[in-house]
């Protein structure tokens, strides 16, 4: 009798890596596709592995779905059905997934809030926004605060935020109890979007109590503190644009430079107000360096070129990094011929920038480090290290 002899290939671990993944796959799909067998296995199935059965399964063995009664385990199934659904685009497949699962006289409050919401979900996933206002909306007139009406006044805000519809998101964000200070400086930009709207319908005293309750509300909110300020200035109200221009710089030092073009005409009639509100703009420790930069010109116009220099060099000293204040007190040096004292500031600057730079890089996945690594921290790569090249 001829003696069977196993290949030598079947010893290679090389062999059962690239057999095994195929062998499982043609056992879970035989798995699936039994008719009998179909709920078990998704049901029995963990999260991690629903998306590999479904991808392998065919359409028919979701017909359980279709039983005139879901128990417990079967709206577990759904739950996960659905998720899979939307991650690979099937959007129609989870919408009726869904509607199906609402059909169900005996579904209990918990299970028709989920049901509701991830069919909205379905419905904003095919771009179908109509409809998913509508399942929210249902959800959020249901009785008591639960999370799924949580999650549904997220997903409205949400989906009026992305139509310009301010005022809707504006009342939907209201609804939330308690905001905490985040929730309440996105309610303040939002009735600054709303005012924007009016002011495009020439609706200027609307959009204004819109800008003044945005502030109220969120004093560091710098786009109303902007519009506002405009409206006072063509209302020729200097010294409440005045106001308004401190409060911004307190409360948005690092952001205030944007409101600095407005300083001129707000303080036409108060030079002196102007320049000791621009020179607390410009020193403080957050500041960023376009007010420092923009002060200092603005010193230099008027001819107080010392003034000016004592302006950057402050401005400099606290933030040595800033290349901007580095570059615009070089350049005044510069004009002033003060050549030696230029020079000098470039070279400390570069020194300080230097002692920023990695020194080191991996060539596989682009880890830098001021260290040296022989085995990158990131892709675990041996002797990838090479010198961090400054572009």
């Amino acid at each position: 009798m001829q003696q069977f002899m196993i290949p030598d290939y079947m010893y290679s671990t090389e062999f059962w890596l690239l057999t095994t993944p195929v062998l499982l796959s043609f056992f879970l799909l035989g798995m699936v596709l039994k008719p009998k067998g179909a709920r078990e296995v998704i049901q029995s199935a963990k999260p991690s592995e629903v998306t590999s059965v479904l991808q392998s399964a065919s359409d028919a063995a979701l017909g359980f779905l279709e039983a005139e009664n879901l128990s417990d385990s079967d709206i577990e199934a759904c739950k996960a059905l659905g998720r899979v659904f939307r991650e690979r685009g099937e959007f129609d497949k989870a919408v009726a997934l869904h509607k199906s699962v609402l059909q169900h006289p005996d579904l209990n409050e918990e299970q028709h809030r989920w049901a509701l919401l991830a069919l909205a979900k379905d419905f904003k996933g095919a771009g179908l926004t109509t409809h998913a206002e509508e399942s929210l909306h249902q959800l959020v007139e249901l009785k008591g605060d639960t999370p799924e009406k949580l999650e549904a006044y997220r997903l409205l805000t949400e989906l009026y935020e992305r139509q310009g519809k301010w005022a809707e998101a504006l009342t939907v964000r209201n609804r939330l109890r308690n905001p905490n200070m985040k929730q309440k400086r996105t309610h303040a930009l939002l009735m600054h979007k709303q005012g924007q709207e009016l002011l495009k319908q020439n609706k200027e005293e609307e959009a204004q109590k819109l800008f003044e309750k945005a502030l109220k509300l969120d004093s560091r909110c710098l786009a109303a503190a902007e519009d506002q300020v405009q409206l006072l200035i063509k209302q020729a109200r200097y010294a409440e644009a005045q106001d308004v221009l401190r409060e911004a710089q307190a409360n948005r030092p690092d952001l205030f430079y944007i409101l600095e073009p407005y300083m001129a005409d707000a303080f036409k009639e108060d030079e002196q107000g102007m320049r000791v509100l621009w020179h607390a703009a410009a020193l403080h420790p957050k500041a960023h360096w376009r007010s420092s930069v923009s002060f200092a010109q603005f010193l230099e116009e008027q001819g107080e070129t010392e003034d000016a220099l004592k302006i950057l060099r402050r401005a400099y000293e606290q933030n040595p990094t800033t290349i901007e204040t580095a570059n615009a007190l070089s350049q005044l040096l510069t004009r002033k011929e003060e050549n030696k004292e230029a020079l000098l500031v470039l070279h400390q600057h570069l020194n300080e920038k230097i002692s920023f730079f990695p020194l080191w890089q991996c060539d596989q996945c682009g880890f830098s480090s001021n260290k040296l690594f022989w085995r990158c921290p990131q892709c675990s790569k041996w002797d990838s290290v090479r010198a961090y090249k400054h572009k």
